[in-house]
């Protein structure tokens, strides 16, 4: 773990950035498939497609190539309340059956639960030590998607 990545053995798990744009657009807003998966606004075009909210936003997770950097996924948290959180994949399609959100997922998921992370900074005015650890995490999964009922089934 180098400062606010997390490392695994194919991956890097950091903050969005402005630079991430266009691989957001093309691997998750761009790609038909994603909405099957998660919910997510289409966009024709990159002119369509407003990120500029993206990178300030510290409930997610940009998932990348740990080999090129390259952004190929998000995991975000959401409806986080008494202890618990729900949390979300969005992963372009040509990185499916690829076991990324199996190497990423529980990542994610141990810097919310043991280190009491959300995101990578500060939290509605709070300092990391400030903010209380989760205690439960939960995933929702769309009804076609076997790879999320196979993931959740094999790592809780």
């Amino acid at each position: 773990m180098r400062g606010n990545e997390t490392e695994t053995e194919r991956l890097i798990l950091d903050r969005l950035r402005e630079e991430d744009k266009r691989d957001y657009f093309e691997n998750i807003s761009h790609d038909r498939k994603v909405p099957e998966t998660f919910i997510c606004r289409y966009a024709e075009t990159m002119e369509e497609f407003d990120f500029s909210s993206y990178p300030q936003r510290e409930d997610i997770f940009a998932v990348r190539l740990e080999e090129t950097g390259k952004l190929i996924g998000i995991i975000l948290y959401f409806d986080e309340k008494d202890g618990a959180c729900e949390i979300g994949c969005g992963i372009g399609s040509r990185y499916w059956n690829r076991g990324c959100v199996t190497e990423a997922a529980p990542e994610a998921r141990l810097r919310l639960l043991f280190h009491g992370e959300r995101g990578f900074e500060a939290r509605n005015g709070k300092m990391r030590d400030e903010v209380q650890p989760l205690f439960r995490t939960g995933a929702g999964i769309f009804g076609a998607d076997a790879g999320s009922h196979l993931l959740l089934h094999r790592k809780g």
